[in-house]
């Protein structure tokens, strides 16, 4: 998605994979998951993946959307309320923020309830902590985890090497991860990596990372970032270094 609005816009596009969703499925924690749902008013979604994963898994199971059925819906982020919109569920609750953090007044509203959260295997903590804190009972239910891509990238290296890439775009904290193994080892430092950031968390990774933080997209989003990479491109100091 990120790669055909940016060639949309006349971008320059070299794709640099660094890693890859792996789903998982019903196993025995989603089937813990089911066996327990009752415990569970609310279900948290963090990613469009895991929702495709959770509906996945559900479906696996014999069962359907159906079984959402008088559940809260919490999604972080209108693409992840999107997924379950085309699907015809229309979520309870979705931040006006794309962080995890702008769920808790949320939460902080209501009396001590079941809260299960349906996300990446790696994730920060911050979420369950805090709603542990104000009394919830919470279990995080891994859907999928990211694994790291080995492959050949040595169009990516010469060209930051070469100074054409303008920016380098990161969607999450394991894309730069990911990123800093590909060029671990070669002529490309991480200062000299211009990047792009969807927003504060990744943002955090890059610069714990050591590159060059050129942009944080204001919408924490695909749309939002690419907009924020126009706005970049178009600013006149760019400008001129580009001519």
């Amino acid at each position: 998605v990120l790669c055909s609005q940016l060639r949309e816009l006349g971008a320059q596009v070299i794709e640099c994979p660094t890693i890859k969703i792996v789903q998982h499925g019903p196993g025995e924690e989603f089937r813990e998951f089911l066996a327990e749902s009752g415990s569970y008013e609310h279900l948290v979604f963090t990613s469009v993946n895991g929702v495709e994963g959770f509906i996945e898994a559900l479906q696996k199971q014999g069962r359907d959307l159906r079984f959402l059925g008088g559940k809260k819906v919490i999604c972080i982020g209108p693409a992840t309320a999107e997924a379950f919109v085309k699907r015809g569920i229309t979520p309870d609750f979705v931040p006006e923020s794309y962080v995890a953090e702008a769920l808790l007044p949320y939460f902080e509203k209501l009396p001590p309830a079941g809260v299960a959260l349906l996300r990446a295997e790696k994730a920060r903590e911050v979420l369950p902590e805090a709603l542990v804190k104000l009394g919830h009972n919470v279990r995080v239910f891994p859907i999928y985890h990211t694994e790291y891509v080995d492959a050949e990238n040595n169009d990516t290296i010469n060209a930051l090497a070469a100074g054409q890439v303008d920016l380098v775009t990161f969607t999450s904290s394991s894309t730069a991860e990911g990123f800093a193994r590909v060029i671990a080892g070669s002529q490309a430092a991480p200062g000299s990596i211009p990047a792009a950031s969807i927003g504060p968390v990744t943002t955090q990774t890059c610069r714990d990372l050591g590159f060059n933080l050129k942009l944080e997209a204001t919408e924490y989003t695909i749309p939002g970032l690419v907009a924020a990479m126009c706005q970049y491109i178009a600013s006149p100091a760019v400008t001129r270094k580009r001519a």
